[in-house]
């Protein structure tokens, strides 16, 4: 799926493609949820998403976000791993501390704003 973009967005750089991949949720369905999931779901589910990552173009830049906090509110921060020529190459990975007391959402959002400000800095027209 190509990505869309906002009225008004400039698009990507001339050389860059931009692919949005989404899980199909009917794949997930039966994998129940993280809580609950069999260890027969939990190999399925493992099984899908190592099938996806290794059908993905060694070109792919591939970008994996996390936050969390201790306690939640509590000690919080962010994470990004990104894979600037797919996902058989050694990652780039980043982490920041947010606050001594937060959400694990505040985490969530400071790693999206990692990887954003990485890829930002990082990517010149005619990436390839």
């Amino acid at each position: 799926m190509g990505m869309l973009l906002p009225n008004g967005s400039d698009p990507p750089p001339p050389g860059l493609r931009v692919n949005l991949h989404m899980s199909h949720i009917h794949q997930w369905q039966d994998m129940g949820s993280s809580h609950t999931r069999s260890a027969a779901q939990t190999e399925l589910a493992a099984k899908s998403v190592r099938d996806h990552l290794n059908s993905l173009p060694q070109t792919t830049l591939s970008i994996f976000t996390g936050g969390s906090a201790l306690g939640n509110p509590g000690p919080c921060g962010g994470v990004a791993v990104i894979y600037l020529h797919g996902i058989s190459n050694d990652p780039v990975c980043l982490n920041h501390p947010v606050a001594k007391r937060s959400t694990s959402y505040h985490g969530e959002v400071e790693a999206i704003d990692l990887a954003l400000e990485y890829t930002a800095n990082s990517i010149t027209p005619g990436f390839n």
